[in-house]
């Protein structure tokens, strides 16, 4: 008997097993979250994001109002250099006109500067500079068929501005005036030989007797000009647009007619016999196809 009193004291102090499981030795550890919203949520990780973003935009556009102002300066800067080439330049003729440039031997070193200052100063200047250039050496008898003071052979006229100019019976044979805008252009009776005129838009030019042998012509817009008489032996019309041109009595042979629009054009005493016609639409619309084989 009292050996179970024993044991039963020493069940009675012993360890106790729970019933229920034990908690993480973490539970109760206060991790700041307990009672958030999602709002808090957006407050705590999307407001900073915001921020940040807001200050690299606001930084963009800093850089491109700065990168605007670089480059509005730039233009100011050249737009200004080019207006100070041009009036030297301008000085600088009037002053060799006065050192009887009109009637100085072809060969001498004052037509030879002239003409080098003016080469020159075409490949600085942009379209619209170079069409005042032009129309000023035209307009003071410079640059006169057949016998030009000043010799404009391989002149870089491209993107000239000449739309409206009076250059009539002008020495321009070898003159680049690719791209150049010479909409209601006077080339009456100019000599335009083995000139460039690639992309030139000529709509409705006078080009009246005028002689362009060998002229480059390709994908120029030549609608409504006027080109009664003019000599275009062996000119190059490949996709060209002449429609409603006026080509009565024109030369045209040996000219390269190819993908050229004659649609409406005026052929009154044209013969388009030496002329090279394929895929050309012709003034009735129809296409010809004659020598696509040769």
């Amino acid at each position: 008997m009292p050996r179970r009193d024993n044991l039963a004291r020493l069940r009675s102090v012993g360890p106790r097993v729970s019933s229920s499981p034990e908690k993480p030795f973490l539970h109760g550890w206060q991790w700041g979250f307990q009672g958030k919203t999602v709002w808090d949520y957006l407050q705590l990780f999307l407001l900073p994001t915001v921020f940040v973003l807001g200050i690299i935009y606001l930084t963009m556009q800093a850089n491109r109002r700065q990168e605007q102002a670089f480059l509005e300066q730039q233009q100011l800067v050249e737009e200004q250099y080019q207006q100070d080439i041009l009036q030297s330049y301008f000085g600088d003729i009037a002053t060799a006109m006065t050192q009887n440039l009109r009637t100085s031997p072809p060969d001498s070193p004052l037509k030879s500067v002239t003409k080098t200052k003016t080469l020159a100063i075409l490949r600085e200047l942009d379209g619209d500079r170079k069409g005042r250039v032009l129309q000023f050496l035209h307009d003071s008898n410079l640059i006169g068929t057949p016998n030009p003071v000043i010799n404009l052979g391989r002149a870089d006229l491209r993107n000239a501005v000449l739309n409206n100019a009076t250059l009539n019976a002008a020495m321009l044979n070898g003159a680049d005036f690719s791209d150049a805008n010479l909409k209601f252009v006077n080339l009456g009776n100019s000599n335009l030989n083995g000139a460039l005129l690639q992309n030139a838009d000529l709509e409705q030019a006078f080009l009246g007797n005028a002689i362009a042998w060998g002229g480059y012509l390709r994908n120029a817009n030549l609608n409504n000009a006027d080109l009664t008489g003019a000599d275009l032996r062996f000119a190059i019309l490949s996709d060209a647009s002449l429609r409603g041109a006026k080509l009565n009595n024109t030369v045209l042979s040996g000219a390269i007619l190819e993908n050229a629009d004659l649609r409406n054009a005026n052929l009154q005493g044209t013969s388009l016999d030496g002329a090279f016609l394929c895929n050309t639409t012709m003034p009735d619309g129809s296409i010809e196809n004659r020598d696509c084989s040769k």
